[in-house]
């Protein structure tokens, strides 16, 4: 009796340890999954944050180019000279 309940008892060690092998391997797949997937969107941020320092680079050139070629400044250009170019459109 006492032979049988071991044998059994064994039995279910080895399913519950394959069980939890099985949600192992599960976890890390899904892990595995997590870290690609946060890998692809610090890239992109890092590629964001690439492309808004070059725009800023690119806005701060303009103006200053404004500034030191025309005289004029960013609210200046855009109240007057947009509205000429409006009204040469019409």
């Amino acid at each position: 009796m006492e032979r049988d309940e071991l044998t059994t008892n064994i039995a279910l060690m080895r399913e519950q340890r394959q069980g939890i092998s099985t949600e192992i391997q599960r976890k890390e797949i899904l892990l595995r999954q997590y870290r690609q997937d946060l890998n692809g969107l610090t890239q992109k941020r890092h590629q964001l944050a690439l492309d808004i320092t070059k725009n800023n680079t690119r806005l701060e050139t303009g103006l200053e180019r404004l500034s030191s070629e025309y005289q004029m400044t960013y609210d200046y250009a855009f109240e007057n000279v947009y509205d000429q170019d409006v009204c040469n459109e019409s």
